[in-house]
């Protein structure tokens, strides 16, 4: 099989027609996933043309694909540790890193950033502790992620306004009852930096403490 999945290209070895593939996907300027078999599958780190040959390698491993659609191979694949693995422009497409925080009445048990392969989430756990007051103009939030590489803040672009995406979250709790809704906004500021940003909308006073996850996702392709 051949199936273009938007940021990468797969080829099954057991194509009959895996050399007409394999020359398609040369010039795809796309990753290749290479199926060994239906449970050894790995991103291709090179494809050249040799002659009338196609050279796929993967780390000490050569595949050779012939115009008779025979494959052939030497050498073995090493197992690079997934932090390593990177797309044809060498960007590294399984990272991660701690979003920043701003002022904020919020206590922020987890605020982290990952990209794997194509898709990025961005994840915040907070709670708002017992008596705290939020006034209707506060701003509970702001949480910058500026320490993303270019390559994927390059891929982040404001589709409402400066805003990426808009969403109501629930704060609860600890016996489950939702205690308020807030919205927050996922955008960009004057200095090309995201930020997440939680409005209060109202004046509440929090007797209980509140919690709350929030998470964003978003598309990082690499064409």
């Amino acid at each position: 099989m051949v199936l273009n999945k938007g940021g990468y290209v797969m080829i099954n070895k057991a194509q009959d027609n895996v050399y007409e593939l394999a020359k398609s996907a040369l010039t795809s300027g796309k990753p290749i996933l290479w199926y060994e078999s239906n449970t050894e599958c790995y991103f291709i780190d090179t494809i050249t043309l040799s002659g009338t040959d196609i050279i796929l390698t993967k780390g000490g491993k050569t595949i050779i694909i012939n115009d008779t659609n025979s494959v052939s191979s030497e050498g073995i694949v090493s197992n690079p540790t997934m932090e390593n693995i990177v797309d044809l422009a060498g960007n590294k497409r399984f990272i991660e890193g701690d979003l920043e925080e701003g002022s904020t009445p919020i206590i922020f048990n987890f605020a982290k950033w990952s990209l794997s392969g194509t898709h990025l989430m961005l994840v915040l756990v907070g709670e708002i502790p017992a008596s705290t007051t939020i006034n209707q103009t506060t701003t509970l939030a702001k949480i910058s992620f500026g320490n993303l590489p270019k390559y994927i803040l390059d891929k982040i672009i404001p589709v409402i306004g400066s805003n990426i995406e808009i969403k109501t979250i629930n704060v609860f709790s600890e016996d489950t009852t939702i205690l308020t809704t807030y919205d927050v906004r996922l955008g960009i500021t004057s200095d090309d930096t995201p930020v997440v940003f939680i409005d209060s909308g109202e004046t509440k006073t929090f007797v209980n403490k509140g919690l709350f996850r929030l998470q964003f996702d978003l598309l990082i392709d690499t064409e």
